[in-house]
């Protein structure tokens, strides 16, 4: 196990994280609380801001609220009430996923990047969940042009703040930021039947009264009003729909949560499997790459190699002693920083370069026989298949990580011995 002082490091690092994201919801809670007039006598949700501006700059009414979420104050007072809920869930989740995390991260000790925890069944169903929970509290913030404003400026403040503070150490999920996609197109596509419809539906109510009133007074309809009234004519329920236009327009954002909320769930499947089974298939990339360096260095050790079948020139020496790298699959299989940070040009580069080589498959050799002798434990194997999965497919990955790997494993194996 760690030592006392080294397991409070690791969680005072997650529990650091938590304490700043509830933070934030409980802002974002209180805000809510506010205007829906829960902490006090007063609310601040019916009074149509949109309506009343427009109107000031205008002369024109236009009824914006109608085409919010909710039918009525008592409606959207109780929508309000069902996202403090829903906040209150997602402190749960997250808070369950980092103990977890802590668990894990504390039991296992070998691996130090976050990345293999967030991919637990547990940790990730509880991470998914939160995010479309994210997105229903998003949703159910658009009862009101106040709480719209709210959500706005609180993914903003929330969003600068974790840009401003890096990458999060432990890595950990986190939601309401808008470099997530679905959080802007959320609210842009709602934006749009808030803004938008309300203009569509008073042009055709105006259209209908001024038709009606004309043929009343015996006036002159014309050719557009009479194009219009035989339209009405011959759809029948066209009239009931644009008598409902406004009284559905809550179902429309309903439509486009559950359209997001069903991608989220296929994508963090597909993902989750994504991620696992190319954690599996870096065993054969790996083998690959060790059987290759195996067959070459034995071929280099010949004593005599032809490789012109009519002169029969010999290889020279000192080319038998190094790798040869002719066989362009090899490439494919070696790790992805020997490929960005080894020029060849030089002999004693790839010298250089074959001693790394080896070193690289002595580590993840050792790593193997220390975690999971045998391959006889499938969780220490994910362990063994992640750490390497790491080793080859990071390109800011080198070999001095690696050997800080070694010797952590070392070092743990030292004080626990088997």
């Amino acid at each position: 196990m760690f030592s006392a002082k080294t397991q409070k490091k690791i969680i005072n690092s997650f529990l650091s994280q938590l304490f700043k994201k509830v933070f934030f919801w409980v802002l974002l809670g209180i805000g809510l609380a506010i205007l829906g007039g829960f902490l006090g006598s007063r609310e601040f949700i019916s009074k149509d801001i949109l309506g009343s501006a427009y109107y000031k700059l205008t002369g024109k009414t236009v009824e914006f609220n109608r085409f919010f979420l909710g039918i009525n104050l008592a409606e959207r007072k109780k929508l309000l009430s069902f996202a403090l809920i829903f906040l209150m869930i997602i402190v749960v989740a997250n808070t369950l996923a980092t103990l977890i995390n802590i668990v894990y991260r504390i039991r296992d000790k070998y691996i130090e990047d976050n990345e293999f925890y967030l991919y637990n069944a547990w940790i990730y169903l509880l991470y998914t969940l939160s995010k479309i929970i994210s997105y229903i509290i998003i949703t159910l913030c658009l009862c009101s042009f106040q709480t719209l404003l709210l959500a706005v400026a609180f993914i903003s403040i929330y969003s600068w703040f974790w840009s401003k503070k890096g990458p999060n150490h432990p890595q950990t999920k986190n939601m309401f930021l808008w470099n997530d996609p679905n959080v802007w197109k959320i609210l842009l596509y709602s934006s749009l039947i808030i803004f938008i419809l309300p203009f569509f539906y008073n042009k055709f109510q105006k259209i209908l009264s001024a038709i009606k009133q004309q043929e009343m007074q015996g006036g002159n309809v014309s050719e557009l009003q009479k194009a219009i009234k035989n339209l009405f004519a011959a759809i029948p329920g066209l009239q009931i729909i644009i008598d409902l236009l406004a009284n559905i327009s809550s179902f429309a954002h309903l439509i486009i949560l559950l359209l997001f909320a069903r991608a989220v769930v296929f994508g963090s499947i597909r993902e989750f499997d994504n991620f696992w089974n190319d954690i599996k298939r870096i065993g054969s990339r790996y083998n690959a790459f060790k059987f290759f360096y195996y067959y070459q260095k034995t071929l280099g050790k010949s004593k005599k190699i032809k490789f012109d079948s009519k002169n029969k020139a010999d290889i020279p020496a000192k080319t038998k002693k190094l790798i040869i790298l002719g066989d362009y699959g090899f490439f494919n299989a070696i790790p992805d920083f020997f490929k960005f940070k080894n020029d060849l040009r030089r002999e004693e580069d790839l010298e250089k370069f074959t001693k790394n080589i080896k070193e690289t498959i002595e580590i993840v050799n050792f790593i193997q026989s220390e975690l999971n002798p045998g391959e006889a434990n499938n969780y220490y194997q994910k362990e063994v298949n992640f750490i390497t999965f790491k080793i080859f497919n990071d390109k800011n990955q080198n070999l001095v990580k690696a050997r800080e790997t070694k010797k952590l494993i070392q070092l743990i194996r030292m004080k626990n011995p088997k």
